[in-house]
């Protein structure tokens, strides 16, 4: 077998013999042009830039071809989770506002209250 582009195609005989393995236009880098048992294809593999792969990480061709440079930290899960309720606006211990007056397209009459209970209008 042999590589070319990152895909593998296959023996040399049948190579030879006009018989080879698409590896899928996938699998084959960007804009590359190649042809398989007479049909002319272009690749569609995009690798990303060094910039977006975390530092000191390699890839591409054999695993080697180009490596990584990014840096920095992700947020810790108390920050992410301190932003989601910030954003939502939402308490454990308060009350949040709410004036129903449709479920499931029902209008809903009441006031919540055992005298007055919410129910269908």
């Amino acid at each position: 077998m042999s590589q070319y582009f990152g895909a593998y195609f296959g023996d040399s005989a049948s190579a030879a013999a006009g018989d080879s393995t698409d590896p899928g236009v996938g699998n084959v880098r960007l804009d590359v042009a190649y042809t398989i048992n007479g049909v002319d294809l272009v690749g569609t593999c995009a690798l990303p830039d060094v910039t977006d792969v975390a530092l000191d990480v390699q890839y591409g061709a054999d695993g080697v071809e180009f490596t990584g440079t990014l840096t920095g930290s992700a947020p810790s899960a108390a920050e992410v989770a301190a932003a989601v309720w910030a954003a939502a606006g939402r308490t454990l211990t308060g009350v949040t506002d709410a004036n129903v007056v449709q479920v499931n397209s029902i209008d809903v009459g009441g006031s919540g209250t055992e005298e007055e209970p919410w129910g269908p209008a």
